[in-house]
């Protein structure tokens, strides 16, 4: 089968640190095992990391097409080289802290003004500047406030004789989108969404696929795609936690493209039952025949830091050398010998990191835990639960470990004494329990419709607590805590079956959806 698979994301993801990214390359895999033609279709900014992820799993890139755009856009071009010119030093660097100094005096200048006339010519002053020295940022702004201003003179709703501070507060109070868009990410969404039309457009003059599989919801373009498209849809979690994402720039477009995706598309994979019935079919109206749930593969994390075994008896039969060379890696983080708690997220709002943070606080000063928890959510960043860590005086106790390579996670997951994931919402089971599992460490998880059509029929529903109760989660993981290896002894038949689901078998399982689909396709022609 020649199956095209279509990668719209933007110039700042790296496949190989995204669990879809990596769940995509497993799946490439998987359809070289099975002998499928391979074609990805991406834009010119994501060769690089798609040729590092297909490395990363051994996939065969001589018998793969990569269908891209000819170039990078201009704007990412100059975004780019700016980058790279602020890390400069020297003379240069002198040079364009002046050049940044003088744009700056003039921006100030329009402050001062005492007519739109002066904010126009400022304005004008400002442009002509930023062009000449291509600082994008000033160009940008200059540009925006051009445009407004242009917007009210045409409008002749405010004379031309008010004071620049008038026109400001009318702005911001009629025209507050003003204050709230941040104009660099605007721009840069348009750059991608016009980057992937044309992306369509060179997909539909040359050969045609079988089938095009796109692995997210986040690119309505791809319903202009010619022939059979099938989409997968993982999840919608802005949409079931709108308030929480709320303050999250360009969410609500982004909700929006997913809807859209939905809405327009035809035939639909899902990674569980569950949503595939209550998202596609109950709320968007999708056919039931049109969809299908397709589980995911299981990631083992061993091949990380499994020691040969035949090497290690060369040296010593009765040490366990997987386990040595996996705290040896953890060495630099301070925590070989350490006993910890592991939670293997970033923070978004369906993860429920403060319920899991509450819950080990409630651990450590009321039932005196001697474990630390470690996550790997980055929390340099002034969230709600940064916050909450240093109000609580709890920065020696939970340790963030983020962006570590996928060796070192599996190294994490080996060491840690149990797993924890207090999700409220994901597109399938979680990954957590398979990770965990591979390298010898069980999980207790929450109770979510997700997570119970999987331990459910397994008879694992002690290990289930309710992830909108902190305490509910304090009294699971001091449970789990009081019996580690009998709670693996429990959970390993369900990994056993879980762990024959390599990405040959799922691969499988798509091509025969993907047949099917096709086959329908046809049809109705």
């Amino acid at each position: 089968m020649k199956i095209g698979i279509f990668l719209g994301y933007g110039p700042q993801v790296k496949l190989g640190k995204e669990g879809l990214g990596r769940y995509i390359g497993g799946l490439i895999k998987g359809f070289q095992e099975e002998n499928h033609n391979i074609t990805i279709a991406c834009p010119f900014w994501l060769l690089s990391t798609l040729n590092e992820l297909l490395d990363t799993f051994s996939a065969n890139k001589n018998n793969i097409t990569i269908i891209t755009t000819k170039d990078n856009p201009p704007l990412w071009k100059l975004y780019s080289f700016f980058k790279v010119r602020r890390k400069t030093s020297g003379l240069k660097h002198i040079v364009l802290s002046h050049i940044i100094l003088l744009i700056k005096r003039l921006l100030v200048k329009v402050s001062d003004a005492k007519s739109t006339f002066s904010f126009a010519i400022w304005s004008i002053l400002a442009l002509l500047a930023s062009i000449i020295f291509l600082l994008p940022s000033f160009l940008i702004i200059s540009v925006y406030a051009l445009i407004i201003l242009i917007k009210l003179a045409k409008s002749k709703k405010i004379p031309f004789n008010i004071k620049i501070n008038k026109i400001l507060e009318y702005i911001r109070y009629k025209y507050n989108f003003f204050y709230r868009m941040d104009v660099p990410l605007y721009l840069f969404s348009n750059m991608v969404d016009e980057v992937l039309k044309n992306l369509v457009g060179i997909i539909n003059k040359l050969e045609k696929q079988d089938v095009w599989f796109v692995p997210a919801i986040f690119w309505p373009q791809i319903n202009n795609i010619h022939g059979t498209v099938v989409i997968n849809a993982p999840d919608l979690v802005t949409q079931e936690f709108p308030y929480e994402f709320s303050n999250v720039y360009n969410a609500e477009n982004s909700t929006d493209k997913c809807r859209k995706t939905i809405l327009e598309g035809k035939f639909f994979i899902t990674y569980c039952e569950y949503l595939r019935k209550v998202l596609l079919v109950d709320q968007y109206s999708k056919d039931d025949k049109n969809t299908v749930a397709i589980n995911h593969a299981n990631n083992d994390m061993l091949t990380y830091i499994k020691v040969d075994d035949t090497l290690a008896n060369r040296v010593a039969s009765d040490n366990d050398w997987t386990d040595i060379f996996a705290r040896d890696l953890l060495q630099s983080c301070g925590s070989r010998n350490v006993k910890y708690i592991f939670y293997a997220s970033q923070v978004r709002p369906n993860k429920n990191m403060l319920n899991l943070i509450k819950a080990y606080e409630y651990l450590v000063r009321r039932k005196f835990c001697t474990y630390k928890l470690y996550i790997t959510a980055d929390l340099q960043k002034k969230t709600e639960i940064g916050s909450y860590i240093k109000e609580h005086r709890l920065e020696n106790d939970i340790i963030s470990l983020y962006n570590v390579p996928a060796q070192t996670l599996a190294a994490l997951y080996h060491c840690a004494d149990l797993v924890v994931n207090p999700t409220l919402y994901e597109g399938g089971f979680p990954f957590t329990f398979g990770e965990g599992m591979s390298v010898g460490t069980p999980s207790i998880m929450s109770d979510i419709p997700q997570v119970r059509e999987v331990l459910e029929p397994a008879g694992l529903e002690e290990i289930m607590f309710d992830p909108y109760d902190w305490r509910a989660i304090a009294d699971k993981i001091e449970w789990a805590l009081a019996d580690i290896d009998g709670l693996y002894r429990k959970e390993l038949p369900l990994y056993e079956e879980m762990a024959k689901r390599t990405y040959s078998v799922v691969a499988a399982d798509y091509v025969k959806a993907f047949e099917t689909f096709i086959e329908k396709d046809k049809r109705n022609e």
